[in-house]
């Protein structure tokens, strides 16, 4: 977490409020691992060496950055690329601002985030205390990553996926579908949602996730969230990423699901393998009966059709 006032928050606005674009240090993200389509637009910002780089661990590519805004309120989450300890003129590449190559507070450590993850706004303190019954507010916020409150896939379903109040909603009867949804060729042939996409997984592995904290995937018996994903059933971009819309998936399920060779029947609920024996595609569960909640009956006749 981090938090700014004064000429800190005008600077912090600038770097963090926009997305800009990163073709200034392209060539040294991709040379560094990050995947091309991720190398086009972020944010760089710069930090004290007294902030979060004295940590034994430091931030890691993956890790998710909170931003505590005015009003000690949290509204978004940023994602890290990559980081370049001793090494502020990245941030400098990216921002063009001479506060970050040369302030008076030693910004000498920076850290590249994609694009920033809205979230429902939530009272900064209040949050922390669910994973941390003891934690209190200093007066300078120190820069801290999710990892530091537990793991840090799971405080981000929290941010995420759970409603501020309440339960969550029940899945729609009727769905809003765009029109102009891909045919099937193009569908199967084209690159698969990213596993990192954090907002939608976080809100289907917490609809999913039983009172133990277990969650396995919808077609067999896997448990491990290395291994586990959130797999669309209306494809991405064409409806609402709500938990609805989703299922948690092994990476191979997933894969046949997308591809349409595993099939899940809108009225059974039950599975059906496409040119394969339930044997050979490793289907250990007749149905989706096991879910927690069941998803979007609309979104599910959409994908049967879809796959016909």
């Amino acid at each position: 977490m981090s938090a700014q006032a004064g000429d800190a928050l005008t600077n912090a606005s600038f770097a963090l409020d926009v997305v800009r674009s990163l073709e200034p240090i392209r060539g040294r993200l991709l040379a560094d691992g990050v995947p091309l389509e991720l190398s086009t637009v972020g944010h760089a910002w710069g930090f004290k060496d007294r902030t979060v780089f004295s940590d034994r661990r430091g931030p890691q590519p993956g890790d998710v950055a909170l931003r505590v805004e005015p009003g000690a309120v949290l509204r978004r989450l940023y994602r890290v690329l990559a980081t370049y300890p001793g090494e502020p003129e990245i941030a400098y590449a990216v921002n063009q601002r001479s506060w970050i190559e040369q302030p008076a507070g030693s910004f000498r450590n920076t850290v590249v985030f994609e694009p920033f993850i809205e979230i429902p706004p939530r009272p900064y303190v209040e949050t922390l205390q669910r994973f941390n019954a003891d934690f209190e507010a200093g007066f300078n916020f120190r820069g801290k990553f999710l990892d530091e409150l537990g793991r840090g896939e799971r405080v981000l379903e929290v941010l995420l996926g759970s409603p501020l109040v309440g339960e969550l909603p029940p899945a729609p009867s009727n769905v809003a579908i765009a029109e102009d949804r891909r045919s099937r060729r193009v569908r199967t042939t084209q690159q698969l949602t990213r596993p990192s996409n954090a907002a939608f997984r976080a809100k289907v592995f917490h609809a999913q996730r039983d009172a133990e904290g277990r969650i396995a995937c919808s077609a067999c018996d896997v448990t491990d969230e290395d291994l586990l994903e959130a797999a669309h059933i209306i494809d991405e971009g064409y409806a609402d990423d709500e938990w609805w819309n989703g299922l948690p998936m092994c990476r191979n399920h997933h894969r046949l699901f997308d591809l349409g060779k595993l099939r899940l029947h809108p009225e059974t609920g039950a599975w059906t393998a496409r040119r394969y024996s339930g044997a050979d595609s490793h289907i250990t569960k007749p149905d989706v009966g096991s879910l927690l909640r069941a998803p979007s009956a609309a979104a599910l006749q959409w994908k049967w059709d879809s796959d016909a």
